[in-house]
């Protein structure tokens, strides 16, 4: 069976903003209404997921995304096909998202959230 698409989620960026507000957690792990801001983000892509397609996700690897990547898919039933952890911050989204472009299907739709 074929794959519908990738949904590539660029979480790579230093989050500065947050940071400068006082926050010490990472953006996607900050919680709004009794959900990771993470939680609301892949909500909104529901209707992806809904039809199969895959999501990917580039992290920082400092920031040891993964495990909880995967708890909070594997809690909103999200089809989390690979996750890259880069080793610093990419000059912009669009070269981080051109890094997960390179692993997802040729063949396939490719979407940048």
């Amino acid at each position: 069976m074929s794959v519908p698409g990738t949904v590539a989620i660029t979480m790579a960026g230093m989050g500065s903003r947050f940071t400068k507000a006082g926050y010490t957690r990472p953006k996607y792990e900050i919680e709004v209404l009794g959900r990771p801001l993470f939680d609301w983000s892949m909500l909104a892509l529901e209707a992806f997921r809904e039809a199969g397609w895959q999501f990917t996700f580039a992290t920082r690897k400092e920031e040891d995304a993964r495990p909880f990547l995967t708890a909070r898919c594997a809690a909103l039933g999200i089809a989390m096909s690979d996750v890259i952890e880069l080793d610093g911050v990419t000059d912009g989204q669009a070269t981080t998202a051109m890094l997960l472009a390179e692993r997802s299907l040729r063949e396939a739709p490719f979407a940048v959230f």
